[in-house]
This record gives structure tokens, C-alpha cells and sequence, in this order.
């Protein structure tokens, strides 16, 4: 039966940090597109065999056999022609957790950490937090999209012992082609530079994007790459806490695995491992329908903001459901998510991703098309009153960047 996501689906009462974090400055009439999360029902699949399991009146210790390792290798595989085995996948509560954890084992402190910025804010927390060096290597606007300023990036790579690759990229949407990596690839390997790839939306691209993993290109970064994907973005899961991390050198998989066993990020919850069976094996169709949905809002947004909103800058993105809007041609631009709020819109400020990126906003689409064509409605009428009363906007602001940064993504 065919997917309604034009349905909008009431979340309140269910503790959904998206909509409840700022439920007294935004009032009754919320639009929430920030968190990295989707508006758009899970699959029948995945419910199905979550009421199954809940059913049963027990909720003991539980053991992982092969066949979830297996899962991930088949359908990274299958999807993207990663080529890892059941022995390379080791299973972890999130991506984060699991980049958190790879800087802590292949650097040591006072270690430099090279990113493309701007960058996730989370991996900027974790590389500060431990202790280590933190180099941005900043992506260039070349008037047709972003793209890697392979000059900096070598001198960035010059000072660092790791390189936090982000494919797609979060926030602008990039997909790095095959020639983009293998010229990052051959930088980490001139200057002994272990890779972790954050790889969290590579289900979720577009028409003329293709996605390769790191991994891929070439015999050095087999060896020496630290992947990390999950199903939470591709099937909206996030709240159920499972991702994988791959690594097929042996030595390092195998520091990865008692560390992470350690810890406990390694510990699955049997809720999030009936989820990701149901994902894998249930929920294809699924998928395809929900990606045709955000391709036909990723074309819905980019037709209003250019026809309406001319003043912001962007590029439809290649890959993941965020638009990466440049509001640097309107006055006051930092303190435009302000006024968002007050009518109930909320976005990411892009001084969370970089403090070069104040005038930024990201916003997430995967959302009923009635939901975004409000937000954006909202974001018109705010930018229009804005651009006519540009001189009150200096009052007490709320400090968006410091909510939304302690969010997560």
C-alpha cells in the first residue's frame, strides 16, 4: 500500500526534542525544521515488528548472532558496492558515538583534526573535547556549489594525525564525486592521515549525485578508513539509537571493537535491532517512495525560494533533506532566526556549523509537503516585514546557536 506522507502526524506528548525544545518562545503555531530528523512516517514493516517485540512481556539481555553483522554488509554492499564483510561491520548506538570513539583511539591529545567546514557541530565538540587540535578547512562557494579548496586542505592535512570526511555533506548537501575523494585520498596517504567518514545519509541522494565510500578508492584507504553509516536517516529511526561502524584493517578493528565493547556503544537495544532487520530486508519500498517525496520537496522549496525569496543564495543539494540558505543579502542576517522564531519557524543557525557561516541557515525538508510550504510561506512573510523594519531588530536575542548546538544534529 502506497505511503500517505502528506499526513501531519502529532508528535506532542511524545517527548520530541524537535518540536518540544522551543514550545514556550515559539508558541501554539510551531514549524520545526532543524533537527535532523523527518516529519514523515517509519515504515509499516518496522512498526509491525516493534509492537510484535513489545508484545512479548520480557525485555532480558539479548545477544547479537552474524546475521545483523551480515545485514549491514549486505546492504551497504548491495546499495553502494562497499564490499565489507560480516567480520569488518561492528555495531554502535550512533555515528557520533562512534567518531567520538575513533579520535579517542587513533590520536592521541594535542593531535590535530582536519574538517571541511562548515562542519557538523558535534564533531567540533568531540575533536575540542578530546583534547585534540582542531583544523577547518573551509569549502568554497564557486558560484555553482561548494566545493573543496584543495590548497588549504593540504596544508590543513599537513599538521594533522586524522581527517573527519562528511559524505554527503552536512549542512551544504554536497555528494563528493569519485575524483574529489581520490584527491582527498591521496593527501591522507602522502601525509599518514587516517580517515573517519561520517557517512550517515549516503542512502539519501539524488538524481546526478552518485555516492562512492572512502573506502573504495584505492588499496591505502581500505586499510586505513574508519566508516561510519546507519539506518536512522535512511528509514527515520534516530530515536532507536543503532548505526555501524566498518573498518577492514584488522589491527584497528579490532582496537575498535573492545573499545566500543568497553564503553557500551556497542550494546543494541533489541527494539533498535528489530527495527533494523524490518529496515533491511522490509522496507525497499518504502524507501523509494520516501525519496521520491523529498525529491519532489527538495524541487517545491528550490522553486519558492527562487520565484520568492531571491535575496537567499543556495543550491539544491545533491545529497541529504537539508537546503544550506545564504541570507547574507539581507540586513541583520544573523539575527533573522530570531524572527523565525517568533513565528514559530525554527531553523539551524549556521553559526553552529561556522563561525565564517552566520548569515546561514539550514533547513530540513522531509517533511509533509503542507508543512513545508507553511514554513516557507512563514519565512517570506518574516524576511518581507524584515527587510521594512530592518532598524528594530537589535533587541535581547535568544541564543539559538548554544540550544540547538547542545541538540545534536
Amino acid at each position: 500500500m502506497k505511503q500517505n506522507f502528506n499526513e501531519r502526524i502529532d508528535r506532542s506528548n511524545t517527548e520530541a526534542a524537535k518540536w518540544e525544545r522551543y514550545g514556550k518562545e515559539a508558541g501554539s503555531r510551531l514549524i520545526p525544521m532543524w533537527l535532523a530528523d523527518m516529519e514523515l512516517p517509519c515504515s509499516s514493516a518496522v512498526r509491525e515488528a516493534l509492537i510484535r517485540r513489545a508484545e512479548h512481556p520480557i525485555y532480558g539481555y539479548t545477544d547479537r548472532d552474524a546475521s545483523y553483522y551480515r545485514l549491514f554488509a549486505e546492504w551497504f554492499h548491495e546499495q553502494h558496492n562497499y564490499q565489507v564483510t560480516e567480520e569488518d561491520v561492528i555495531l554502535s548506538t550512533g555515528v557520533m558515538y562512534s567518531a567520538a570513539c575513533a579520535i579517542r583511539l587513533f590520536s592521541r591529545e594535542g593531535d590535530g583534526v582536519t574538517v571541511l567546514s562548515p562542519a557538523y557541530a558535534p564533531f567540533i565538540h568531540a575533536v575540542r573535547h578530546g583534547r585534540r587540535r582542531l583544523y577547518r578547512s573551509e569549502l568554497r562557494d564557486t558560484g555553482s556549489r561548494f566545493e573543496i579548496d584543495f590548497c588549504d586542505l593540504e596544508e590543513k592535512l599537513k599538521k594533522a594525525r586524522l581527517f573527519l570526511l562528511c559524505n554527503p555533506h552536512n549542512p551544504t548537501g554536497r555528494v563528493f564525486t569519485e575524483e574529489e575523494l581520490e584527491r582527498i585520498a591521496g593527501l591522507c596517504e602522502k601525509y599518514g592521515v587516517t580517515i573517519i567518514s561520517d557517512e550517515i545519509h549516503c542512502d539519501i541522494t539524488y538524481p546526478g549525485a552518485h555516492f562512492t565510500p572512502i573506502m573504495n578508492v584505492n588499496p591505502w584507504t581500505r586499510e586505513n578508513t574508519i566508516a561510519c553509516v546507519s539506518p536512522t536517516k535512511t528509514f527515520n529511526l534516530a530515536g532507536l539509537k543503532i548505526s555501524a561502524v566498518f573498518i577492514k584493517n584488522r589491527k584497528m578493528n579490532e582496537l575498535f571493537r573492545k573499545e566500543a565493547a568497553a564503553v557500551g556503544i556497542s550494546s543494541i537495544n533489541l527494539f533498535a535491532m528489530c527495527a533494523v532487520k524490518a529496515a533491511y530486508t522490509k522496507s525497499s519500498g518504502w524507501r523509494q517512495e520516501a525519496m521520491d517525496y523529498l525529491a519532489g520537496n527538495r524541487q517545491a522549496a528550490a522553486v519558492f525560494l527562487r520565484e520568492r525569496l531571491p535575496e537567499i543564495a543556495f543550491y539544491q543539494p545533491e545529497g541529504t533533506y537539508f537546503y544550506w540558505l545564504d541570507c547574507s543579502g539581507i540586513k541583520d542576517a544573523p539575527s533573522l532566526g530570531e524572527g523565525f522564531l517568533k513565528q514559530g519557524l525554527i531553523l539551524s543557525p549556521g553559526a553552529e556549523f561556522a563561525e565564517s557561516s552566520q548569515s546561514f541557515y539550514r533547513m530540513n525538508f522531509a517533511c509533509p509537503a503542507g508543512m513545508l510550504e507553511e514554513g516557507l510561506n512563514t519565512m517570506e512573510m518574516v524576511i518581507r516585514n524584515w527587510n521594512k523594519n530592518s532598524n528594530i531588530h537589535h533587541s535581547a536575542q535568544i541564543d539559538l546557536q548554544t540550544q540547538v548546538f547542545a541538540a545534536g544534529n
